[in-house]
């Protein structure tokens, strides 16, 4: 029993070896994600957007700066999509290879969805190009354009990419603390059962040292039973001899 918990701990801990390679792999992918997803980066797309409508000459120049904005972003999302797959599908073979080897809970990783982030955007997009549609701005009324389009639309896609930065957080605790968890039972577990095989151990180390013990204490009286037969015998012999020589002594007596 105590070698079968042994192996059973020496092969968990081999998985557990794996598990922290893959821990290091996740660290890099999330790496990977929370790049796409970087404020500064948007921030960056925003400044270069700003200056190319400030040069821009044309309604049609304005239209195509926007354009570019918004298919940026969600190339980006697109992106984000791509590697959180990528994320769920290094768990799902983390969590498969830990059910067939140790038993534990059959667990399916949830996706992160970047649809309501896509759609977000594309009502941006409709929204303020449907203003450009058709019109012919003069320039005075292409810098009122401008400043309207970053004081909304910029600050909602702002706002669009923190919370997808919250939920990206959210999930990734989410889709790594099950196994964790399990993980950190398996071990108790193990544990456990480790240490009551030891006890039960030093239990039969115990009882069987307190047997030889007893079987001495056994012995010695015996031993004792013996000698005190033997003196019992050994008086007995002499009041026998003693009785015999009385009586002899007596018969002479008589005799005279």
């Amino acid at each position: 029993m105590m070698n079968k918990v042994k192996v059973d701990k020496e092969a968990f801990e081999k998985s557990l070896m794996r598990f922290q390679a893959t821990r290091s792999i996740f660290s890099q992918q999330t790496n990977v994600l929370y790049t796409h997803l970087n404020l500064k980066n948007l921030d960056r797309l925003i400044a270069e957007t700003k200056k190319d409508m400030e040069t821009s000459l044309t309604t049609a120049g304005l239209k195509t700066c926007m354009t570019n904005f918004f298919h940026q972003s969600q190339a980006t999302m697109e992106s984000v999509a791509k590697q959180a797959t990528e994320i769920k599908d290094l768990m799902e073979g983390v969590y498969r290879k830990f059910q067939e080897e140790h038993g534990l809970t059959n667990v399916k990783p949830k996706g992160f969805s970047v649809m309501k982030y896509s759609r977000e955007l594309k009502r941006l997009e409709d929204k303020h190009l449907q203003v450009l549609s058709g019109m012919s701005l003069l320039m005075s009324e292409q810098k009122t354009v401008i400043r309207k389009f970053f004081d909304s639309a910029v600050g909602k896609v702002r706002a669009i990419y923190a919370m997808a930065n919250r939920d990206a957080d959210n999930w990734l605790k989410t889709i790594m603390s099950p196994m964790e968890s399990q993980v950190r039972e398996h071990q108790i577990q193990l544990r456990r059962r480790l240490e009551s095989i030891k006890r039960i151990h030093k239990a039969s180390d115990t009882l069987e040292d307190r047997t030889k013990e007893l079987e001495h204490v056994r012995d010695g009286i015996r031993e004792q039973e013996k000698a005190l037969e033997n003196q019992v015998e050994h008086i007995t012999r002499m009041l026998s001899y003693k009785s015999s020589e009385e009586a002899g002594f007596l018969g002479v007596e008589q005799s005279a």
